[in-house]
Order: structure tokens, then sequence, then C-alpha cells
């Protein structure tokens, strides 16, 4: 832009020049003309350079958002899933007790910072459990569904099973936040929800506090502020401030970020103003200094002034960009090891990223992290990267207090220096000059008062006060990336020990897609249905029931994808399954569904029942059954009569109710012996046995009596049935196979369906006619 504006200068001087009619006038416009042509260049390189400084504001601004944005989903998501990880425990072992309840709340509140407290809300929307109590009594036995926003996302996780929050609510102990809701099941039964609560201030206040350092923040929920943090009484949020909208679990945030006054001042510089002053100065000087070499005939002069000072406001100009450029640098290194923080999947990755990146920006000849084992106080090397990308060797484990790296540990303090090279705390001095290294930053990467580690960089350069601001503002974001990985590996471990627990149960523990494809399978499934698990995996779990159940298993899975219908999730119920030897045995199902962004999911436990069955029968033959003459008791009698009566009453047709007394059976016992009543009580069961049909209902309902209930019949009416079985009884008498004959009295009466009456009823009826009989007998 210079060499235009000179040259310009030039031919408009050499055309006034050649014109000697027009010399006088040259005199006066050739300096307007190039003062004004260097104020316009002025102007325009002034605002190339304003224009580049505050896209750069701006894009150091927006990365923070980015950054801060990220932080808030993760970690607030990162709580709700150990929300999650509780319901899920709840619902498999059906119930948490309260102790490993709280147990597993403490953990999270001691690991998980900004929680107020975690409430177990039972099904009825009460509050009935709270971790910690202190401080939160007045919300224990709270109903929930007293307040609307409350009770409108606590229906929304009820209806959808899934993590819902509420809006910025007012809390009964005092102050805002939001609740946090996760329903959580015992086997079918919908059995409460998991609450989080957080406080606003104290939930951001934690999460928050190290993020964007130097920038002030501020969290919007339907234009209404639900946090702020100011930074130095920054006056800048309006011009600067940048937003962003959050959306978490159905629930909208506005984040909105912008520099605080001292980091404006540090990304800000005067340079611009500077350079528009001094260029629109030096204009007009130059325009002064051409009308004068005009005037004075000493061109040449005035030239080489300009052209000085022109090469000055190059140098100016240079340097403005290389300032620029380092800036630019060095916001490139803190977005970079916050990129690393937060997506790094273990903790090397994390710090080699970080150690990388120290490398790549700050021009590190070498750059390590350690963390600190606090069981044996020996800091170890986790991450190197520039002139050595071991991690062993005499560093890799450095005691608290020892060396340069110990005491930064020991003091909580960084230790920096530009003049390594004769640094008493710096003990290889020969390694120093042999590798031409002249400074040293080391700083304690500390969380909450304590040191979980120390990250170090060597340079072959002088250590920029800009470089040790940058270095000193990622340490806290590399001390939460520590933290971070560490909370990570205890619930891991956490998790692992419950997936032993799913593994070692005796009932089967299957997982499935909402296709219905298997994608787990505990040792309990597989001893149970004979399949490994590698042989059903990715399968359809329709080879597990029989053939009757298939059609209905597969026009469910339609019927719910459709209309969202659900008939047997979260219902415990009893069917056949199949084995892997195709025989068939009674299994105890319950079915759950749970949902993650990857889609629906389903748990089925399942029970073998068949011991349970084949008791269940035995019991059941007992109860029904007259032991010695294998006819129904009185419990089976009635069972099945009450069934045979409603038939009756549905098909209107009549019944013959028999009522049978043994004569005799207290003499046969007394003169012949209780073994030879059993017999006679065994005859009289067995004539009944051939008289009667299979379908009708014959009893011992007592001592000496017997019931027969029988469906009425075209050619059957009472007299019939009386003479058959007086038959049965004379021809059994005829073949004397006892000591003693078989007499019976009867009283037959008739159930009417047009006029129903009880089985009682009938009974007694029966039996006031065979009492009529047999008194009959005995004046005869």
């Amino acid at each position: 832009m210079v060499e235009k504006i000179n040259f310009f200068e030039m031919e408009v001087a050499k055309v006034l020049t050649k014109n000697k009619v027009k010399g006088k006038v040259v005199q006066v416009l050739l300096p307007i003309i190039i003062g004004l042509s260097a104020i316009i260049g002025t102007l325009f390189t002034w605002h190339i350079v304003l224009r580049h400084e505050n896209s750069q504001i701006e894009q150091l601004t927006e990365s923070q958002l980015l950054i801060a944005k990220n932080e808030l989903l993760a970690r607030i998501d990162y709580k709700m899933s150990s929300l999650l990880r509780m319901a899920k425990r709840w619902e498999i072992q059906g119930g948490t007790p309260k102790e490993a309840w709280e147990s597993d709340a403490l953990f999270y509140l001691k690991h998980l910072r900004g929680f107020q407290s975690i409430e177990w809300v039972d099904r009825s929307s009460l509050v009935r459990w709270i971790v910690p109590l202190g401080g939160n009594e007045v919300t224990l036995d709270l109903n929930l569904l007293h307040e609307k926003k409350r009770s409108i996302a606590l229906e929304k996780a009820r209806a959808t099973g899934e993590i819902t929050i509420t809006p910025a609510i007012d809390f009964a102990q005092g102050g805002k936040g939001f609740l946090g809701y996760v329903p959580v099941f015992k086997g079918k039964d919908f059995d409460g929800f998991i609450v989080g609560v957080f406080r606003f201030k104290t939930l951001f206040d934690a999460e928050l506090k190290n993020i964007t350092p130097g920038y002030s923040l501020a969290i919007f929920e339907d234009n209404e502020e639900i946090y702020r943090r100011e930074v130095y009484n920054n006056l800048h949020e309006m011009k600067w401030g940048r937003e962003v909208s959050v959306n978490l679990y159905g629930i909208t945030w506005l984040v909105r970020v912008w520099p605080g006054s001292e980091r404006f001042a540090q990304i800000r510089s005067y340079i611009p103003e500077y350079f528009l002053i001094s260029g629109i100065f030096i204009s007009i000087l130059l325009a002064m200094l051409v009308y004068f070499v005009q005037t004075a005939q000493t061109r040449a002069k005035g030239i080489n002034l300009v052209n000085r000072e022109l090469m000055h406001e190059i140098t100016e100009h240079k340097r403005v960009n290389d300032e620029l450029t380092e800036r630019m640098r060095l916001a490139a290194f803190i977005a970079d090891v916050g990129i690393v923080v937060t997506q790094g999947k273990t903790l090397q990755n994390v710090l080699q990223g970080c150690a990388t990146s120290m490398v790549k920006h700050l021009d590190a000849a070498l750059a390590r992290i350690w963390t600190l084992n606090k069981e044996d106080a020996n800091l170890e090397l986790r991450a190197s990267a520039g002139m050595y990308a071991h991690i062993d060797g005499t560093h890799s484990r450095v005691p608290v207090g020892k060396f340069k790296i110990g005491l930064v540990a020991k003091n909580h303090k960084p230790y920096l220096t530009n003049a390594i090279i004769g640094d008493s705390h710096i003990h290889d001095q020969e390694w120093v000059k042999r590798e031409g290294i002249v400074a040293f930053a080391g700083y304690p990467l500390i969380i909450e008062g304590s040191v979980v580690g120390v990250m170090a960089m060597f340079s072959k350069k002088q250590l920029k006060e800009s470089t040790l601001e940058a270095l000193g503002s990622v340490a806290d974001t590399i001390a939460l990336g520590i933290q971070q990985k560490h909370t990570e590996k205890l619930l891991r471990e956490s998790e692992e020990r419950f997936r032993t627990v799913v593994q070692t149960a005796t009932d089967a523990i299957i997982l499935a897609e909402s296709s219905g494809n298997i994608i787990s399978w505990n040792k309990g499934a597989q001893s149970i249905f004979g399949y490994s698990e590698e042989k059903v995996s990715g399968k359809s779990i329709t080879p597990l029931m029989p053939e009757r159940y298939r059609d209905a298993h597969i026009k469910g899975i339609e019927r719910m994808h459709l209309t969202g219908k659900k008939k047997i999730i979260g219902k415990t119920i009893e069917v056949h399954g199949l084995r892997k030897d195709g025989s068939e045995f009674p299994m105890e199902l319950s079915i759950s569904d749970w949902k993650t962004g990857k889609g629906t999911f389903y748990t089925a436990i399942i029970r073998d029942i068949t011991v349970r069955k084949r008791m269940e029968e035995e019991l059941r033959v007992l109860s029904l059954v007259d032991e010695l003459t294998g006819l129904n008791n009185r419990r089976g009698f009635l069972t099945l009569a009450g069934q045979q009566l409603k038939t009756a009453n549905r098909i209107k047709r009549g019944m013959w109710l028999i009522f049978i007394d043994l004569d005799g059976l207290k003499r046969i016992n007394d003169t012949l012996g209780h073994q030879e009543g059993d017999f006679a009580l065994i005859d009289v069961a067995n004539i009944l046995k051939e008289t009667f049909r299979e379908s009708d209902i014959s009893a011992r309902i007592g001592g000496d009596e017997f019931v027969v209930l029988m469906m009425e019949n075209t050619d059957t009416d009472g007299n019939i049935v009386h003479d058959r079985l007086q038959e049965k009884i004379d021809l059994h008498n005829k073949k004397r196979n006892r000591s003693f004959a078989i007499s019976i009295s009867v009283g037959i009466t008739y159930y009417n369906p047009e006029r129903p009456c009880s089985i009682d009823e009938l009974l007694v009826q029966a039996d006031k006619r065979m009492y009529e009989q047999k008194r009959g007998k005995q004046k005869g």
C-alpha cells in the first residue's frame, strides 16, 4: 500500500512539473494530494488492523464460549448419568436398601461437586430420603406436586421414563436452582425418582470457577438471569459478549461470555489508535514537507525524509503483526489444551496431548507432566514431549520436596526462571549447558488446595511474560482433567463390580435392542437356556420362546414401534421358555425398558420356576384330593363345584347332587378294626367311580360322607341315578370279598338354573333327604 502511494505521488509530481504554466498550482495542490493520499492509506491500513484485532478478540471470546458450553453440558450430563446409574442399580436389584442407597449418594456427593443434595422421591411424589439431610430438613416428606414447575417435570419424567430437569425454581430452604428427575422401577412397577438438587450459584461456582479464566460469564433462562460471574467489574458485555444456547434435557439456557477488564487489556492494544493518530500526523507532516520541498527546490531531501518516516511506519506495523501473531499462538495453545482435556479418552491421552501442545505452541524444548501418588508421596512421570518422549528413567519418580519438580509440589507455588544456568535448584548443569537450555517454568496442578501433579517445560529461548501467563491459565484446566479421569476410574471400578454381580447371578439377565436382537447375555442365561453368549449375541430373542408365542411376540414389537403401547413392560408374568435341547420349562419373566441417545433397550430378568411349579402342583394335589380314596376332598369338591355351577348357569342346564352316607362305619371300626373301615370307604369310592362319569364330580367330604355332582342328561333323573347306584352296591355285596356288606343312605336334590342357589344350600337339602332315608331304614 505504501509503495502504491509513493508511486502515485511521483507520477502526479511529474505531470505537474512538466506543465510550467501550472507551476504555481503544483506547489499548492501537490502537498494536498500527497497528504490526502497518505491519510486515505493510513485510514485503510488502520481499518484493516482494527478489524483484524477485533476479529481476534471475537474468536478468542467464541472459543471460550464453546469451552464453557461443552464443559457445562459435559459436567451436568455427567452428574445426571451418575443418578441414572443409581436408578439402574435400583431397577436391576429390585430396589436398593436405604443404607446402600445413601452410600452411593455420599460417594457421588464426595466426588462430584455442585450437588445441593440427592433425594429419593416415592411413587406418591413425597421426598423420603435425602443425602445430606443437614440443611435440607425442610424438604423431607415434601410433596413435589405442590408447585407447577416441579409437577410438570415430574409427570414428564414418569410418562417418558427419561431424565427430565425442571426450569428455575425457588427452593423451600431458600435460593434458586433446578431439580433433575431420574425415574426408577422395581421389577415391573414404577418406584419413584432419584432426584438431584442443584442450587445455581453452588453448582456454577463449583463447575465454572476455573473455566474461561479472565472472562465474565452469565447464564439466562427465558430471558431471566440465573447466574453471573463478573470479572474485574468489566464494561464490555454489550459489545464483546457472545451467546450460545445450551439444550439440556428439554430445558434451554442461554450462555453469554465476554472478556473481563484485565483480560481485555491483555488481548486489546492501542496500536490501531496509535497507528491512526501517528499516520494522520505523518500524512500532514508529509504534505508540509512536500510543500516546503517544492518551495525550496529541495525535493530530493524531502523524499528521503518521507521514506524514513514510512520505513518507521512499516517497522511499527510489523511489530503490531508480531504481537498479534503471538497472542493468536497463545490462544491456540489454551484452546488446544481445553479440547484435549475434554475429549481425551484416558488420562495418558490427556496428559500426553497437553505436553505435545506445550512443545507445539510454546516452542518448548522439553515438556513433562507428573501426577502425585498420594500413597507414597511420589510424583510419577505420565507424559513427555520434545527432546525426550520416554517416561522412564531418573525422573520417572520424584519424591515430593526433592529436585525442582518436587519443590514445586511441596511449596504449592510455580518456579520460573530465565537464568537456568547457575541456578542451584537445577542440579544437572552439564545437561543444561550441553543442550543450550536457558529457561524453566514449573507449575503445581492444584484442585481445592491439594496438589494432584506438576507440569514443567524447558526452553532454549527466554520465556515471555505472556507465555508464562498462558501456562498458568492452563494449569487449572489440566488439574481438572486429572481429577476428572481419576473420578471416571473410580466409577468404572464401581461399574465393573456391578457387572460382576450381574454375571454371577443365577437368574438370566438379558439385554436386547428395540428390534429384539440380544446384546448382552449373562452366565445365568447360559445355564438356564443352554446357549453360550457367542451363539446368541446379535441374534433374535425369538428362539428362546416356544413356537406358539412367536407370532404374538413379533406383533407386539411392531405394535409398540407404531403406537408406543407396552403390554408387558414393567410387569412380572409367567410363561414358558425353550431350551437349546428343545425342552420347554416354566419361567418368571420381568421386562423393563430404558433409553439412551442411541435408542431404546430392554432388560429381561428370567427365573426358572420348574421346581417351584412342581412343588405347587404337589401342594395343590395334596390340598384338593382325599389321600385314602383318591376322590376329591371337601376343598376340591367346593372348588370344582363352584366352576360347574357357573357353567350350568351359563348354558341353562340343571344338575343333580347326590349325598351319600356309609351306614354302620362305626360298627365296622369297633368290631373289625379301622383297617376294615378304611377298606369300606375305599369300596364306596370305587363304586362311585364305576357308577358315575369322569366328568361328574365325586368327593369324600367327611368321615363317612360322600357327594356327587352331575350335569343333567335327557335320560337321567334322581330316581334313575339312585337305582343305578344301588345296583352297583348289590353287585358288590354279592361278591362277598369282605367280611361285611356295604350299605348306604342317599339324599338327592336338583339344581334348577332358573332358580339358582349356592352349593352349600344344595348340600343342606341333600343332607336332609339323606337323613330322612336313614331314619326310614332304622324304623323299618
